[in-house]
């Protein structure tokens, strides 16, 4: 979808989400730029206008991986990637948030305020679980690089509260994988 409404060519749907604060819908699409290149887009409009607006990251290089939205504040945080310059691998960039129905974004953490508990030498936001009523705290599956060795690390995954006052972590649950 464009600011005009229609979708974008090459894109196809990925989820759709409610702000009932701002009484916004949320939408994500993957735009496939090549076979195995893409980047996921977002768009949002208020519930009674007709057109969607496309949230415009810092270049085309910025991807959504996932999406939450709050539900008391009209607001929803988006989990960004930047993709390499050949579209062979991305990292994780930041959390945005997203203030509607204005479509401000705003960075909120980065590796530059994400606090890496002692022992561990980096980290990031694999996903976004949740987000509490007010937008302060992100339930997420982080991962943390532990060393093991003078030129190793092992990468260890945990769903863990991030207050994105301080960037602080709270581990609710280790993982034994990536994904559970």
């Amino acid at each position: 979808m464009n600011s005009s409404g229609s979708i974008s060519p090459n894109s196809e749907y990925l989820d759709l989400h409610y702000s009932r604060p701002s009484q916004c819908v949320i939408v994500r699409f993957r735009r496939w730029i090549q076979p195995i290149e893409y980047v996921d887009e977002v768009y949002y409009r208020r519930s009674v206008d007709p057109d969607y607006s496309k949230v415009r990251f810092s270049d085309d290089l910025v991807t959504c991986s996932d999406l939450v939205v709050c539900s008391s504040s009209p607001m929803a945080f988006l989990n960004l990637a930047r993709w390499n310059s050949g579209h062979t691998g991305s990292d994780w960039d930041r959390i945005c948030a997203l203030h509607l129905p204005s479509g401000r974004l705003a960075p909120v953490l980065d590796r530059g305020n994400l606090r890496v508990p002692s022992g561990y030498v980096g980290g990031w936001i694999a996903s976004l679980i949740d987000a509490d009523a007010t937008g302060t705290i992100l339930t997420c599956r982080v991962a943390l690089a532990l060393p093991t060795g003078p030129d190793s690390q092992t990468i260890q995954y945990m769903v863990s509260e991030v207050d994105l006052s301080t960037g602080g972590l709270n581990t609710l649950v280790q993982l034994s994988t990536p994904f559970g």
